[in-house]
């Protein structure tokens, strides 16, 4: 079966027996360590998630109540565990930050063409996720080329009707340095000394 190593957690030990003799000497024993606390803390991690889920989709996406892709079939070919806050926002390898999902319903949401729901009468989830529903956003290609059209019209019809626009080009620059500094840059004591 395809899940077979999943199903038991394998001692440090057996995690080392699988390699091959000649290559497991010629790593350092700092080396050893490292591998173990990390690949074998992932292995760990993925296989409580996988179950804890029961070697399930948790995807209910679909209008069943069902994962559109796999259907929510136990032992599923292609599961994978999904990371609830992303590693590239600093999410972690733990079994709270995890939720077994089919590849199809993963990848979806990853090119945010699906999204994700969760029943809220799971007893598998981690309380934070049940009853919740997920979706990527993907932000709208900017059309700079049309924005250009568009202004060098709106000058034209300006300019036709004897208006000058309202802020210079100095005034503009001004106003967008302005509107690129960071919220947090901001003192509150200068606002405070402003107003009196």
């Amino acid at each position: 079966m395809a899940y077979e190593k999943y199903k038991h957690i394998k001692t440090k030990e057996e995690f080392y027996k699988e390699w091959e003799h000649d290559k497991l000497a010629e790593l350092t024993d700092k080396l050893r360590e490292y591998i173990y606390t990390n690949a074998y803390n992932k292995y760990v991690v993925k296989c409580q998630i996988l179950q804890r889920d029961k070697f399930t989709c948790q995807n209910t996406d679909g209008e069943d109540g069902r994962c559109i892709i796999c259907k929510n079939a136990p032992f599923y070919p292609a599961l994978t565990w999904h990371h609830i806050k992303a590693q590239r926002n600093k999410g972690e390898h733990k079994v709270r930050n995890g939720v077994t999902l089919c590849k199809g319903s993963h990848q979806r949401y990853e090119k945010a063409k699906g999204r994700l729901v969760f029943s809220k009468d799971s007893i598998n989830l981690p309380p934070h996720i049940r009853g919740h529903t997920f979706k990527l956003d993907v932000p709208k290609a900017i059309n700079w080329k049309r924005i250009r059209i568009q202004m060098k019209a709106l000058r034209k019809e300006l300019k036709s009707q004897g208006l000058k626009p309202l802020l210079n080009w100095e005034e503009i620059a001004i106003l967008m340095r302005w509107l690129f500094i960071p919220y947090y840059e901001f003192d509150e004591d200068d606002e405070d000394d402003e107003c009196v």
